[in-house]
């Protein structure tokens, strides 16, 4: 079964360093009385300008003339790091302390974005599987999810009451496109029903082995082998209708996100643009 396609070693390397030099910087934050203005005004310009250019990952998406300036995932990427050093130098810029109404809205609307984004790059990880380099879509797990139906169907001693639980588990998992967003909240549980049921299969394929044992002509051996292999095909099965629940709710929730993401966007940049006149005015 193909994997979500992670963040990587560099990925996790750069989130903890910039993790530890937050936690620096609010741990020496020095008081508001001795505040260190031409510093803070230049962190300001360089977190702003950080900020601003996320803006060019959505004109990539959208602007033709910019298509061929590298690859989408690269462009995400850099949005990725952009995103969380931005608002982390824009920390540094505020020392860590809160200011005026207007820098405050701008740094609480900042970091509603922030949050956000790491929201968003959960179920993007989420909704991208890959396999030999190559990204799986929903239909070629669906292909999977077919595949594993037909051994089990075709499994020559499988248990009827087994293939019935099995079938039960896939109809109340999938449902239909119209009723994913009711049932987002079960994806949270979905593990643990897949375990419930796998045990109650495993229970009733080894009662349909030790019923048929000898009408079929089994030793003790052979049955546990059998019994083993049954399971196997059981476990595929429930888990290609895991991985296919999951990336039809994160996929409704992922596009449910966009429509939040961006008007929280186009807030931070009205508050970002408020804040920086009313600096430079007052």
């Amino acid at each position: 079964m193909p994997a979500p396609d992670g963040i990587g070693d560099s990925g996790l390397v750069f989130f903890i360093a910039l993790a530890a030099v937050t936690a620096a910087g609010w741990l020496t934050r020095e008081d508001p009385a001795s505040t260190r203005l031409d510093w803070n005004y230049q962190l300001g310009v360089i977190g702003g300008v950080m900020l601003l250019a996320l803006l060019a990952y959505p004109l990539r998406k959208r602007l033709r003339s910019l298509r061929h300036l590298g690859s989408m995932k690269s462009w995400l990427r850099g949005h990725a790091i952009l995103g969380l050093a931005g608002p982390t130098v824009i920390l540094f810029h505020a020392d860590f302390q809160l200011g005026a109404v207007n820098s405050n809205v701008a740094l609480f609307s900042m970091l509603l974005v922030m949050a956000s984004g790491l929201v968003g790059r959960y179920l993007y990880q989420k909704i991208h599987y890959k396999a030999h380099g190559t990204e799986i879509t929903l239909q070629d797990l669906k292909d999977y999810l077919g595949t594993s139906k037909h051994d089990v169907a075709q499994a020559p001693f499988m248990s009827a009451e087994a293939l019935v639980a099995l079938q039960r588990f896939e109809q109340a998992e999938l449902p239909q496109p119209a009723a994913q967003g009711a049932r987002a909240w079960k994806i949270l549980t979905l593990g643990f029903r897949k375990r419930l049921t796998q045990r109650a299969i495993d229970k009733l394929l080894w009662q349909d082995r030790v019923a048929h044992c000898e009408s079929d002509g089994f030793g003790r051996i052979q049955a546990e082998a059998l019994w083993n292999y049954e399971r196997v095909l059981s476990r595929n099965y429930l888990e290609a209708v895991r991985v296919v629940a999951e990336y039809q709710i994160y996929l409704r929730i992922f596009a449910l996100w966009h429509v939040i993401h961006i008007p929280l966007m186009v807030m931070l940049v009205i508050t970002a643009v408020v804040h920086v006149v009313a600096v430079h005015l007052y």
